[in-house]
């Protein structure tokens, strides 16, 4: 259930979720306690600002979207299981608990297992789908077409840079504001240049 739980803030309302039984509100509360993180640190700031106009106004929403591409380029550096095994864990968990899962956000959960979105990420062409599917979410949609281009055109300067790396992992400084993830995690840095 804590898996499920990570991912529904992303697919059902506060009620849904405040709803749901004690045994998903762990992954809720991490996947606000990581949301929270992410979007006061400094590099994700600076990493949305470098959007311009009309992007600057999803900058949170693409940048959160390149990070996880970057995480699941780089996943070895930051588990011994391997991306394909993490995936089959959380999609197999997600089928073990599948009743208690909220009839509204089932139809999506089961096409991010029959396509594989958690994996998918690796690839450019998998956030542009995700970029799409979130988009049609949105009262105000995006254009992901346009988010994509400048996304391609920077690749080689978020990804493969040929003098740094953009994608590092450091142990996350101590008293972060994230509690329950120990002060020597990993934490995953990206610079949009």
């Amino acid at each position: 259930a804590f898996y499920a739980g990570s991912i529904l803030p992303d697919m059902v309302s506060m009620n849904v979720l405040k709803a749901l039984p004690a045994p998903f509100q762990g992954g809720v509360e991490r996947h606000r306690q990581i949301d929270l993180f992410t979007d006061s640190h400094p590099a994700f700031k600076r990493s949305v600002g470098r959007f311009s106009p009309p992007l600057r106004r999803f900058g949170g929403i693409l940048a959160d979207v390149i990070y996880d591409h970057c995480l699941a380029r780089r996943w070895s550096a930051h588990s011994e299981l391997a991306l394909t095994e993490f995936t089959a864990r959380v999609y197999a968990s997600l089928e073990s608990i599948w009743a208690d899962i909220p009839v509204q956000a089932r139809p999506g959960l089961a096409h991010m297992r029959l396509e594989d979105w958690l994996g998918s990420y690796r690839e450019l062409s998998g956030i542009a789908r995700a970029l799409e599917r979130i988009s049609r979410r949105m009262k105000r949609p995006f254009d992901s077409t346009s988010a994509m281009d400048v996304i391609e055109v920077r690749k080689l300067r978020i990804l493969d840079p040929p003098d740094r790396s953009v994608c590092s992992t450091g142990p996350r400084p101590v008293g972060s504001g994230v509690p329950n993830i120990p002060a020597t995690t990993p934490m995953l840095t990206l610079s949009i240049e």
